[in-house]
């Protein structure tokens, strides 16, 4: 493990990049059989759920992935004691950890990375990578996310949820206290969820070579460049998150001159792929498989052991596409639907109009609660309902939502807002799209 294995793994996977399309396939056959024949021995959830397919053991050496049954948050939540391959993690374990370990570089038994996220469906999922998986995604992020991976020290900037066990503050953290923070000559870490305005002198003393981040934050962010506040020359600009818009891509072409990377990685796992500009993204084919059904979309993950993802239903709606002169052997992609909450615009205490953003309601981590969502009533008032646990007491659930939210309304100047708490049994998904409404406003209640 470490810096060395890291250039190890970078070395191999970057062959993959040479490789026909067809040697892809076959990379990925023998990828599946090898997870699919560990999964049936070491995850009592996989073992029952092909045995209830009638698939034995022997059956994988030559099984075909759609012959295998699909999965889904729910079902892997609900029996995720069964599904991890570790026993010494259990779903109290791990909840435990992320409640009492917000640091987003601390690891269960010092060994595994935990993240968190709702996603789509509101409900909260769990999802656990070992250094060995770590250091893999590190190894591809350096080959694929950069244009040039060399050994010069750099400075790095990050915006984005920073407070919490986020896949996007984790993975940019993840160098640190280790041998590889040498690289980091320096690196400013920008939280969401305070105003953007406390950052533009940091920012503009760091000088960053590289930012990365939510397309909404780096658009708001070039505001302040276009209005002369902020003067920056990043060579190197990341955008993930979110949807790369074409607002955001025009300004960061406008303003720094540069061809963002449109970075597309989920909690499930957190390198899926990537792309140059507005183009379109390749998903990582030898790192996952993706398959596309209709409006559905599943994900098989390749490499994590832990916590097996197999044919697993994704809350993205991917867009699949063609493309002549392909730059990798990997699926071409056009688009991505996922989360596209508005942001959250409310009137701080100095009267001024301020937002959050919907990543911080998306990661939100509290004990005891199934699903929650946002209703703005006005600029001075906004309704969290939540839907509990059973067994769960009321009155320790609307504690521990009065505490989060205090947190985040202190951050934003926004201890004005009046908060109202409803616990019901059940959010409906919105009829037009099917999905988990996390913010609501009148305009939009329908």
């Amino acid at each position: 493990m470490g810096f060395l294995n890291l250039l190890y793994q970078k070395f191999k996977y970057d062959k993959h990049l040479n490789l026909s399309e067809e040697q892809i396939k076959q990379f990925q056959k023998e990828k599946l059989k090898k997870l699919v024949k560990y999964s049936f021995k070491n995850s009592e959830f996989y073992k029952d759920l092909f045995m209830q397919s009638e698939i034995r053991y022997e059956d994988l050496e030559h099984i075909d992935l759609k012959d295998l049954p699909t999965v889904n948050k729910s079902m892997l939540m609900n029996n995720f004691n069964k599904v991890v391959t570790k026993n010494s993690i259990t779903k109290d374990k791990v909840i435990n950890f992320v409640d009492y370990n917000p640091k987003p570089t601390a690891l269960l038994d010092n060994k595994f990375h935990i993240i968190h996220s709702s996603g789509t469906s509101g409900e909260i999922g769990y999802y656990i990578y070992d250094n060995k998986n770590w250091e893999l995604l590190k190894a591809v992020g350096a080959s694929r996310l950069f244009k040039s991976f060399g050994l010069q020290r750099k400075k790095y900037a990050f915006i984005g949820a920073s407070d919490g066990h986020y896949a996007g503050i984790s993975f940019f953290l993840s160098p640190v206290n280790k041998f590889e923070q040498y690289f980091y000559q320096d690196f400013l870490v920008m939280d969401i969820n305070y105003p953007l305005n406390t950052y533009i002198d940091k920012l503009n003393k760091l000088q960053p070579d590289i930012i990365s981040g939510y397309p909404s934050a780096i658009n708001m962010l070039l505001d302040y460049q276009k209005n002369n506040k902020l003067n920056i020359k990043p060579n190197h600009i990341i955008c993930g998150g979110e949807p790369l818009t074409q607002e955001a891509y025009d300004k960061i072409k406008k303003y720094w001159h540069k061809e963002p990377v449109n970075y597309y990685g989920t909690s499930e796992s957190i390198m899926m792929g990537a792309g140059f500009g507005k183009e379109g993204i390749y998903i990582f084919d030898d790192l996952i498989i993706l398959e596309f059904a209709g409006n559905k979309t599943y994900l098989t993950n390749l490499y994590n052991y832990t916590e097996p993802l197999i044919r697993y239903e994704m809350d993205d709606l991917i867009v699949k596409g063609e493309k002549e002169n392909k730059k990798w052997p990997f699926t071409y992609i056009k688009n991505i639907s996922g989360r596209e909450e508005d942001l959250l615009w409310l009137e701080n205490e100095n009267n001024n109009m301020d937002f959050i953003h919907p990543i911080v309601f998306v990661e939100l981590h509290i004990k005891g609660l199934k699903k929650i969502q946002i209703f703005k009533v006005n600029d001075l008032n906004i309704i969290f309902k939540a839907v509990p646990k059973e067994n769960v007491k009321k009155e320790t659930i609307k504690n521990n939502i009065v505490i989060k939210m205090d947190e985040i309304l202190k951050k934003k100047n926004m201890k004005n807002i009046k908060l109202d708490i409803e616990l019901v049994d059940n959010i409906p998904n919105s009829p037009q799209t099917g999905k988990h409404e996390l913010i609501k406003t009148k305009s939009n209640n329908k």
